[in-house]
């Protein structure tokens, strides 16, 4: 499996939203140690249902994990790939992105679960939806980055 390391693309700004959103997911799941973080996870079927405010949990699941693994494996990858990102949007384009990253793609797992075979609505959880976005801004913007 390829990990990458780090790359050869030079900062542009200091990531200071790239740092912010690390702090922002480990403070949430140090939290989850404490108090239930259940409803800022979002469920699928009150999602659907319209029977819960589900608008905000389009937001606060994104910083919620399952476990420590989850948790370091999204930080590296957006620390990884973040920094030039948002050197190359700017700090506010760059924060909207990431969130709309992961609004799109809860709502493409909550309305194309069905077409794809599963019969149990689910709950989503943690910032991979916005890490792939941000992963796949980078491969478009620096598409011969070297790791």
């Amino acid at each position: 499996m390829f990990i990458p390391l780090g790359d050869n693309n030079p900062r542009l700004l200091n990531p200071s939203v790239v740092f912010t959103l690390m702090a922002a997911n480990i403070i949430f799941f140090v939290l989850g140690w404490t108090i239930p973080l259940d409803n800022l996870a979002l469920w699928e079927d009150r999602f659907l249902s319209g029977s819960h405010l589900g608008f905000i949990e389009l937001f606060t699941y994104q910083f919620v994990h399952g476990g420590w693994a989850h948790l370091l494996f999204n930080m590296f990858f957006l620390y990884i790939f973040g920094d030039n990102i948002e050197g190359a949007m700017g700090h506010g384009v760059f924060i909207v992105f990431y969130l709309l990253c992961g609004i799109g793609a809860a709502l493409a797992e909550i309305y194309l679960d069905p077409a794809f075979g599963a019969t149990n609505p689910g709950v989503l959880i943690g910032a991979s939806g916005s890490v792939s976005g941000i992963m796949g801004a980078y491969i478009l913007r620096f598409p011969r980055a070297k790791g």
